[in-house]
């Protein structure tokens, strides 16, 4: 796999969250719940200081629970008026079709629905099982997909054993094309306990929750990671991904087994070049998909496995999708006593005109930030 070439500056994403409010109890939560939205002024202050400290591609609209902002639409206009691609990142409980058609129409992209069996929720029974969570995820999903949105899906990763039916059920649904996930942290606690608790580093590149997560995809579904990102300093990948072309036919799926070399981080340095910025998150497009997919067999001498691979698109019934899968081990705490986490955040908040780590904006002390600076 290859290392992303982005760095804090050049990161094409960044988060705003435009309230503290949230309508859904969670399990562990890397953000602390008020009974405050952020005003217009206030989410337009962030949305500058984000196109100031950022090449910006995508920004991602969160909280709290965002679609209780009563002035989301205005908020997404705002930023589709200057060509960003908006995702939004939600609970779904408030997504009905009219409210999903009015965001559509204010300039919605993409919508992220976070669902999963950490969380309680008015539309889940207690302890609910995968089952329950899938037909949840089938509705939402539906209903975002009737109006053209792309659409997500993001899950805290409480229990390992969670892992082989949501990843059977991300690869076989052709709607969703992009699964995030993380590991669950208590970030309180990780903090209250920052003097005494400390995770060991080794000699392998990555941490051992990431190593059991590539082991995981390599072993059930012949992927192999496409890109990582190192931690603060630089001696594990904490963060990784996997680009899967996938073929959808009558009988089920076929999953390219893609493997990132050289082109692939020239063609997204190129992307930058010609446009200012690195590509976040594109629209399915076949022809693009089967593009990749001939530039990197032939990188890797293998142009025989990309033709049979279109070969077989080209039958009845048949289409090609792109899928991502995005894996966040971190924070940990590393022998020296250091907090590491990601190089460069990609789901970083928009503070008091600053980029901060997501999984610590709410609870990291001060100096853990200028530890980071430093």
């Amino acid at each position: 796999m290859i290392a992303m070439p982005w760095t804090d500056r050049t990161l094409p994403n960044a988060m705003l969250d435009v309230t503290d409010m949230c309508n859904t109890p969670c399990r562990v939560c890397f953000h602390r719940a008020a009974p405050r939205h952020r005003s217009m002024d206030e989410i337009r202050r962030d949305f500058e200081d984000a196109k100031r400290l950022r090449d910006l591609h995508t920004v991602t609209l969160s909280g709290g629970e965002p679609t209780l902002h009563p002035n989301l639409c205005d908020v997404v206009r705002m930023i589709k008026a200057e060509g960003f691609h908006v995702f939004l990142l939600t609970n779904g409980l408030l997504t009905d079709d009219a409210y999903l058609a009015r965001l559509r129409q204010a300039g919605l992209d993409s919508i992220l629905f976070h669902v999963d069996a950490g969380q309680t929720r008015p539309d889940l029974p207690g302890q609910p099982s995968f089952e329950d969570v899938k037909a949840r995820l089938n509705v939402l999903i539906a209903g975002a997909a009737r109006v053209g949105l792309d659409v997500s899906i993001s899950t805290t990763l409480y229990q390992w054993e969670q892992l082989p039916e949501l990843a059977d059920y991300f690869m076989r649904h052709p709607d969703v094309t992009f699964l995030s996930l993380s590991k669950a942290v208590d970030v309180a606690g990780f903090f209250k306990g920052r003097n005494t608790e400390r995770v060991a580093d080794d000699a392998s590149l990555e941490t051992a929750g990431l190593r059991r997560f590539v082991d995981f995809f390599r072993n059930r579904h012949a992927l192999e990671p496409f890109s990582y990102i190192p931690t603060r300093n630089g001696n594990k990948a904490v963060w990784v991904s996997f680009f899967v072309p996938v073929l959808y036919h009558p009988g089920g799926y076929i999953a390219y087994p893609y493997r990132s070399t050289w082109i692939d981080a020239a063609t997204m340095r190129l992307g930058r070049r010609l446009t200012g910025h690195y590509v976040h998150k594109t629209r399915q497009n076949a022809a693009v998909t089967m593009l990749r997919v001939f530039l990197n067999a032939a990188s890797r001498l293998r142009l025989g496995s990309a033709v049979g691979f279109w070969a077989r698109s080209r039958r009845p019934g048949r289409y090609i999708r792109h899928k991502m899968i995005v894996y966040d081990d971190g924070p940990f705490w590393s022998a020296d006593g250091s907090m590491q986490h990601c190089a460069c955040c990609p789901a970083a908040v928009v503070r008091h005109g600053a980029m901060r780590t997501s999984c610590t904006v709410d609870y990291a002390p001060e100096d853990c930030y200028r530890a980071a600076a430093s």
